[in-house]
């Protein structure tokens, strides 16, 4: 970038009212990413004139795809930005970066990542294969000594108008907000912050805090959203399959001639999935991004292929694992974890004849004290799991696990050895579309241990 290209920069800066905001030796100058097809220069004048609005959020990793608040307060957001022709300014290194560059992408908004960076601006050598455009924002070393989320700052100095889609009390976002409302020459009201339907009393308080120094609260426009599941097999009412779908057999419930590989409500992504496609899954689910666990099911059955994973795992070694208990005694033992908040396991999943998968390499775990674990080979380690070395540690034991230390490719399971479990019986007629075994509900057992 030429020295001109500088003072443009510092022009745009000084313009922009930015140096009687905040502290001058916070910001040096502006870089353009030249990838944008015109000159920084031209750039930094087109963001001089047009208004520059910037979203933030706290710890949204997940959110981002699976919290259907989060999604309808992006949602609202980015039509706003739309319909006032604002730029979106997004933090580059938060982990929801890629969501909202995707999102403003599907919208057609325009957007830029802020990237900070500290020390000399001379020595800049600008990335042209970056993945996302992005301005860089040079400040001084001190607000890295600040321990500020820098990215998230960088936003925060630069935008008009400020939306904050989600805020932990206490933490480095409420702390870069709270610079802002207190900042004499930046009108609160410019902050705007999603309010929670049902806040804990610390983020009541926090809001009422907010709320008195002049920030906005707001409650996000709801979609429309539909009366059944997305799902897409919930739409169908007449059976398209001869698999039997009922209450599950007594003589099934306590059986121990198979093992049985339970599901849950998926966490990051699907085996083998890029984040891409993530993100274009969470915009055609109709706001309900947090496949549940009947949602996993019908993956892993319309996929044809349990995938081994490292969950968990001594040694990152891969494997899918299963448990011997039958199925009454595993709803008997079913309890809620207070602290997850969450069952410890549910009834959802594949059952599998134990000699078929005994034939494929399916072995029993051995519970052992750690000692004894480390002196094995890894690949024998794959089959362990520790026995409790204190009263306080989780006794594993009970779960009576087996693993297959690699991928199940489910068309090799004859159609004999193999049933599907699911809560109810309405959800058993809507996965035997797809599937080639017995789907059977668990409603009548789980009705009893209540």
């Amino acid at each position: 970038m030429s020295t001109d290209a500088f003072d443009v920069a510092r022009h745009f800066v000084e313009l922009k009212d930015l140096s009687d905001r905040w502290n001058p030796s916070m910001i040096d100058w502006l870089a353009g990413d030249p990838r944008l097809g015109c000159p920084s220069e031209n750039l930094l004048h087109s963001l001089l004139n047009t208004p520059l609005l910037g979203i933030l959020a706290s710890h949204p990793h997940r959110d981002a795809f699976r919290s259907p608040s989060w999604q309808h307060s992006l949602d609202a957001t980015l039509h706003r930005a739309k319909r006032s022709s604002q730029i979106v300014l997004f933090p580059l290194g938060a982990p929801h970066a890629p969501a909202i560059e995707f999102a403003c992408e599907n919208y057609g908004v325009k957007c830029l990542g802020v990237h900070v960076r500290f020390g000399n601006p001379l020595a800049l050598s600008l990335d042209s294969n970056a993945p996302v455009k992005h301005l860089e924002l040079w400040c001084d070393t001190s607000i890295q000594q600040s321990n500020l989320a820098a990215d998230d700052l960088g936003v925060c100095i630069l935008a008009d108008q400020l939306i904050a889609l989600k805020v932990s009390p206490s933490g480095k976002i409420a702390s870069i907000l709270e610079r802002r409302l207190r900042c004499e020459e930046v009108e609160p009201s410019s902050l705007w912050i999603r309010a929670e339907q049902n806040p804990s009393k610390a983020i009541a308080m926090a809001q009422k805090h907010w709320s008195q120094l002049g920030a906005v609260l707001w409650f996000a426009d709801q979609p429309d959203l539909p009366t059944a599941t997305p799902w897409s097999c919930s739409h169908r009412r007449i059976p398209a399959t001869l698999q039997l779908a009922c209450d599950i057999p007594n003589r099934l419930a306590s059986t121990d001639n198979f093992l049985i590989h339970t599901t849950r409500t998926r966490q990051t992504l699907w085996p083998n999935q890029s984040e891409r496609d993530l993100l274009d899954e969470a915009f055609r689910l109709e706001w309900n991004p947090s496949p549940s666990p009947l949602d996993t099911l019908l993956h892993i059955v319309t996929e044809q292929k349990l995938v081994a994973t490292t969950t968990r795992k001594r040694g990152d070694l891969p494997s899918i694992s299963f448990t011997e208990n039958p199925i009454g005694e595993l709803v008997r033992m079913r309890s809620f974890q207070p602290h997850l908040a969450r069952w410890d396991w549910e009834p959802y999943g594949i059952a599998i004849r134990r000699t078929t998968l005994e034939n494929i390499g399916c072995r029993r775990v051995r519970y052992l004290h750690k000692p004894q674990i480390d002196q094995l080979d890894p690949s024998e380690q794959t089959f362990c799991q520790p026995l409790p070395s204190n009263p306080g540690c989780r006794d594993w034991t009970v779960e009576k696990e087996w693993r297959l230390a690699s991928d199940l490719r489910l068309a090799h399971i004859p159609t004999n050895d193999a049933f599907l479990l699911v809560a109810h019986v309405w959800q058993a007629k809507l996965l035997a579309h797809y599937s080639r075994w017995p789907v059977y509900a668990l409603e009548p057992l789980l009705s009893l241990g209540r």
